[in-house]
């Protein structure tokens, strides 16, 4: 698992007044050349608290690109951190 979490690499903004993927890539896995490429595309266009993590899990790939997974683990942390969708509680 450590191969595939060093290998994803991806920033963040709130620019859009929303926490999205500014922009996501798994570096140095040419197996997961494709599977990258959609996960970019899907990931960088919705809002990080509308990324759904069973899509990623559920995305295609090649039997030698297992890193989807971990792809999902990492989205999944982005979330708890800076997905929030209700306002923080005020006392």
């Amino acid at each position: 698992m450590k191969e595939c979490y060093d290998s994803i690499r991806f920033s963040l903004s709130d620019l859009s007044g929303q926490m999205r993927f500014q922009s996501f890539d798994l570096v140095d896995m040419p197996d997961c050349e494709d599977v990258a490429a959609s996960l970019r595309e899907y990931l960088v266009r919705c809002p990080l608290a509308e990324v759904d993590v069973e899509r990623i899990r559920s995305m295609e790939c090649d039997d030698r690109c297992t890193c989807l997974g971990e792809v999902a683990r990492v989205v999944r942390e982005q979330q708890r951190l800076f997905g929030r969708t209700d306002p923080p509680r005020r006392t």
